[in-house]
């Protein structure tokens, strides 16, 4: 077990004592890494789930961006829960979308951002698979008491 400290967009951060279960990004990410020199834009999330050391879980779903003219800020959301089913649920239920701002407004953007939030919710959808599989993996069968 070792000391976390996560950070919360627009709260405190959230200090505990625990064990890091699963930490994945979105398959975008590795696209923006093997083309980082191009400046193109990326959009990619990052899941982490822990168990702390009194046996709650908390969730970091985390929205990342980069590219040129970087408008949009780095968000952090962090939750935690006495129920993996719960904890699961709510990492479902995200929606992805409510983080990006995207391209402009108007007629000559739309396609691109209807584009845009199409892919960002497939590649979310991807990311929670991989984390549920290898949370269900390294967790084990859940407990009650």
């Amino acid at each position: 077990m070792q000391e976390y400290t996560l950070a919360r967009t627009g709260e405190r951060p959230l200090e505990f004592t625990g064990t890091l279960l699963v930490e994945e990004k979105s398959p975008a990410y590795r696209r923006h890494e093997n083309r980082k020199s191009e400046k193109t834009r990326c959009h990619w999330f990052e899941v982490a789930i822990y168990r702390t050391k009194g046996g709650k879980f908390v969730l970091r779903t985390a929205y990342r961006f980069s590219g040129p003219a970087n408008r949009e800020e780095p968000q952090d959301f962090v939750q935690v829960y006495t129920s993996e089913t719960e904890m699961l649920d709510d990492l479902n239920a995200f929606d992805p979308t409510r983080c990006v701002g995207g391209f402009p407004e108007g007629e000559h953007w739309e396609e691109k951002q209807r584009t845009l939030m199409e892919s960002i919710e497939h590649d979310y959808t991807l990311l929670v698979e991989k984390v549920e599989t290898k949370f269900k993996e390294k967790s084990g069968p859940e407990r009650i008491e």
